[in-house]
Order: structure tokens, then C-alpha cells, then sequence
């Protein structure tokens, strides 16, 4: 059970003591207010993360309903089972809240534009010597690696009440593997994420579901060599399709999981 003078002090800390109206059914507001207080003196005060007000001295982990206990006093508001659950559902939307946030990686597909002007992937000469290109290189699909570091609004998706708490938002960094080559560009952005819906019971979860936007620069863009036109004759004294490698920005969207 938490201390008494500890409960004093964060008593104090969360206003003083409520009305009875406020202590008898108080709001969403006080409730999430009351329960990040109590997180942050396991935190702050008195244990290491993961540890309980009730339980610190002894090193043992705390459950939630040593949250539940304290968040309640501090409300000043009789046992009540209906009190409790709104409690409990607060503690658990913090938890899952602070495991998606923060700097995190994940792994998934995307698609590519490239945004070099004549840009391929093959070209050959046909038997009247004319450079034909039989394969252009305007966007592409590959596997990537991403971190990305997500802030987390207690606020309401698009209206979505369903998703106050639980979609975060912020920018990514990202590699990206070709079918062609191990490294076909570098990414970053801006990234959403979803965090998974389940309600019964309130998960205490980090995985989500991420979409991005952003751009991609690939170091290895091919293009055809200096004096080679498509559909054009080959330059005087050449037998074959000369190409290079430019560097070049493109559009980036991407889709990821947290792992």
C-alpha cells in the first residue's frame, strides 16, 4: 500500500483535495492526471521504471492495481468497481502509450519514384544500329529497414475517439533492398503509426502498424551515356549502348511493422 506521506505529497502535487461532486465521479481529465502522477513518482521518487509505490523497498514488480489503489486516493473517491475499471483502462492506454513512443524500428515494403529524367534499366541496339531502350527505371518496389521516433497525442485521430491514445506520429529514417541490388537508396520522412485495437482486455502493447512519406535518394540511378539517344543511331565509332550511374531524389511511400 502507498505510504502516507508519499500520498501527501502527490495529493498536493495534483491540487488538494476535489469537491465531492469531483471525488464522488471525477472526470477523464483528473483520472489521466492523477494516474501520470503516480507513474512518474515510481519513476522519479522512488523506483527504478517498472517498479510500484507499494513494492519499491522490496524490489518487487508492481501490478496494476497498486495504480489503481493509489490513483484512487489521491482522488479522494470511495472503492467503486465501476471507478476502478475507468482507472485500470487509464493505466493500461499510458503503458501501451509510452511503449510507442519513443525511438523504435521496423521492417516493410515500398514503393519508389525516380526522379532522374531518363533513367533505365536496360537498353540495347537492334540490327539497324538504333539504341532502343526495353526497360525504364520510373519507379520500383522493395523491402526496407526503418527507425522511425513516434510522439504520441492524447488526442483524438481525425475525430477517431476510438484512436485517442493509441496512433502516434513523427519522422523515419530508411534503407531500401532492390530485387537488383542490396542497397537501392536512403530514405526519411514523416510516419504514423497505429497502434493494434483490442478492447477487451486493454492491451498493453508497442506493436503498430506505420505508413510513410518521404524521399529517397539512390546513388545508383542508370542512365544512358553521354551522346546516346533513344531511338537515335549510335554516335559515330560506337559498337554498343554505353550507360552510367547518376545519383537522384525520388518519392517514397512505405508501409512498416514495429519489431
Amino acid at each position: 500500500m502507498p505510504s502516507c506521506s508519499l500520498l501527501a505529497l502527490l495529493w498536493l502535487a495534483a491540487g488538494g483535495p476535489g469537491s465531492p461532486a469531483w471525488a464522488q465521479d471525477p472526470s477523464d481529465a483528473e483520472i489521466a492526471r492523477v494516474v501520470r502522477l503516480v507513474r512518474q513518482a515510481e519513476r522519479t521518487m522512488l523506483a527504478p521504471p517498472g517498479r510500484g509505490l507499494a513494492t519499491a523497498a522490496v524490489g518487487e514488480e508492481v501490478s496494476p492495481v497498486d495504480r489503481v489503489t493509489a490513483a484512487r486516493r489521491l482522488l479522494q473517491s470511495p472503492e467503486s468497481a465501476k471507478l476502478n475499471a475507468r482507472i485500470a483502462a487509464e493505466v493500461a492506454k499510458q503503458d501501451a502509450q509510452e511503449l510507442l513512443w519513443g525511438l523504435k524500428f521496423g521492417a516493410g515494403v515500398s514503393v519508389s519514384s525516380t526522379g532522374r529524367k531518363g533513367a533505365i534499366r536496360d537498353a540495347t541496339v537492334d540490327s539497324r544500329g538504333i539504341v532502343r531502350v526495353t526497360r525504364e527505371d520510373t519507379s520500383s518496389v522493395g523491402y526496407l529497414l526503418e527507425a522511425h521516433y513516434f510522439f504520441t497525442p492524447d488526442v483524438a485521430f481525425l475525430g477517431m475517439e476510438n484512436l485517442k491514445g493509441n496512433w502516434g506520429i513523427g519522422p523515419f529514417v530508411a534503407v531500401q533492398a532492390g530485387s537488383d541490388k542490396a542497397l537501392s537508396g536512403i530514405g526519411f520522412g514523416l510516419m504514423l503509426g497505429f497502434r493494434r485495437l483490442i478492447t477487451e482486455p486493454a492491451p498493453v502493447s508497442g506493436l503498430s502498424w506505420n505508413i510513410g512519406v518521404g524521399a529517397l535518394y539512390d546513388p545508383s540511378v542508370k542512365v544512358l551515356g553521354a551522346g546516346m539517344v533513344p531511338d537515335q543511331p549510335l554516335p559515330a565509332g560506337e559498337a554498343a549502348v554505353r550507360t552510367t550511374e547518376v545519383g537522384s531524389w525520388g518519392l517514397l511511400v512505405l508501409t512498416s511493422f514495429n519489431f
